[in-house]
């Protein structure tokens, strides 16, 4: 049962991720975090309704907007993040652990509390969900037009990587 759950929504998370890399230096990222808050919506949304509409949840339609959800959430989060990292250039060692215990202490209080008051009922959760996504899209909008901040960009090349290295020069003993 755990897989039925677990492995379409890591799927989703990596096929985001992968996507969001590629798309890094090629897609703004106030466009790429549009898509992925528009999937997320779309998820949501669809979650809702198959829970109020299907007459018994069966797999794999029950775990589709999951999917579809992590993958919007894969999308944005690297955005996010740099965002967030920028608005403190200064003290981006504090603002990632920050961060870090802030998603962290969110994490327990919605697995510890909020969960459990909502596990009841598959539609409970889905608004749960939809009520997040919406959070997180209006606090994203709501920073944007409050500092008119831009997002930042991503290079075209990974910052982290060398230059490629050519060893044609070389040549290998011979015995």
């Amino acid at each position: 049962q755990f897989a039925w759950f677990f492995v379409p929504m890591i799927g989703g998370m990596m096929v985001g991720a992968f996507l969001s890399g590629r798309a890094a230096g090629r897609v703004s990222g106030s466009r790429l975090a549009g898509i992925g808050f528009a999937c997320c919506g779309v998820a949501v949304t669809a979650n809702i309704l198959y829970n109020v509409f299907a007459p018994q949840l069966s797999v794999p339609w029950a775990v589709l907007p999951v999917m579809l959800n992590s993958f919007g959430v894969a999308l944005v989060f690297p955005i996010l993040t740099l965002a967030i990292l920028d608005m403190y250039p200064r003290q981006r060692g504090s603002a990632s652990s920050l961060q870090a215990f802030t998603g962290l202490a969110m994490n327990a209080v919605v697995a510890g509390v909020l969960s459990p008051l909502l596990s009841d009922n598959g539609l409970h959760l889905a608004i749960g969900a939809a009520v997040f996504t919406l959070l997180g899209w209006l606090c994203w909008r709501w920073e944007m037009v409050r500092k008119h901040h831009q997002v930042p960009e991503a290079p075209a090349e990974p910052a982290a990587l060398p230059a490629p290295v050519s060893y044609t020069h070389l040549t290998l003993p011979t015995t």
